[in-house]
């Protein structure tokens, strides 16, 4: 890592560890601390769950489509995900320096690839990053109208699915219509999008989206951990086809450990991941419990 980045010269440390400190300083409540204290490292286990996708979208990496593959690392706290990175670092790859740290605007122009989130509660706000770009608190997302029944939902889904469970949504979430592209986290990169305008390649063509749904046993939580973060953050919210919203939890319902990782990975169920605008409004298309959506 040191032969090719300046860690010391990496995009928004030190403005990361500020707003920790500032909600330190601010914060009495010691449950809600950013640090996180166990008894002892299986407690910490329990609670504390990191999700990693080295190379998310694999076979758009292989072929070399850099547009979709990007690494994800998501952070969840009891279960909820509290923080992410979305690294498009195979379209954005960040440069060699060897300037200065002090020169931080060109070094932080270099990465408008990098996405970042924490939301814990010792914050006064959510710390983000989004297309390489600090957003200032209080966090706001784009406005958009309100979604009703004669709402047009953009749709991400894939191509290659041939699946009755897609048709199945497609047709409850009518009108709608389907934007395809390759790669689970480039999916959920296009409901972000929808939420906070970013910046990207002139010509990459990105549609902001809704929705992304998935069909059970397609992805894994470490597909979509680091993008939700960045969903619940802002009020959207990642479901299972009936409703329930997913959680990632590390502990059985008897409160022992689970005791795989394709136990606390596996999405048995199917993915919908929707925007704060069309939460409500998918819901209803769905016929899903309205207590389940909150």
């Amino acid at each position: 890592m040191a032969t090719h980045y300046r860690i010391l010269a990496m995009p928004y440390e030190a403005e990361l560890y500020a707003s920790i400190h500032a909600g330190d300083a601010c914060n009495v409540d010691a449950e809600a601390a950013v640090v996180l204290h166990a008894d002892s490292d299986e407690a910490m286990r329990r609670r504390l769950g990191i999700f990693i996708d080295p190379i998310d979208a694999t076979n758009c990496f292989v072929t070399g489509a850099w547009q979709a593959p990007m690494t994800l690392v998501g952070i969840t706290l009891d279960g909820v995900p509290i923080a992410g990175v979305m690294n498009r670092i195979f379209h954005y790859p960040l440069r060699c320096t060897d300037d200065p740290a002090v020169t931080e605007t060109p070094v932080k122009s270099c990465v408008p690839g990098l996405s970042v989130v924490l939301n814990t509660p010792a914050l006064a706000s959510p710390f983000v990053v989004f297309d390489g770009e600090l957003l200032p608190g209080p966090m706001q997302i784009e406005p958009q109208p309100e979604c009703t029944r004669k709402t047009t939902l953009a749709v991400c889904c894939s191509s290659t699915t041939k699946e009755l469970f897609l048709q199945r949504l497609l047709t409850q979430l009518e009108p709608c219509s389907p934007v395809h592209v390759r790669g689970a986290g480039y999916k959920q990169y296009h409901l972000l999008k929808k939420m906070l305008k970013g910046r990207h390649m002139p010509h990459e063509v990105i549609t902001p989206a809704d929705v992304f749904v998935c069909p059970p046993a397609a992805i894994k939580k470490w597909d979509c951990c680091a993008p939700h973060a960045f969903l619940y953050t802002f009020g959207g919210d990642i479901f299972d086809r009936d409703g329930a919203p997913l959680r990632y939890p590390l502990i059985d319902a008897c409160g022992a450990a689970v005791s795989s990782s394709s136990e606390s990975s596996v999405l048995t169920n199917g993915l919908v991941a929707v925007t704060p605008y069309a939460k409500t409004e998918v819901a209803r298309r769905l016929g899903w419990t309205p207590t389940l959506v909150q």
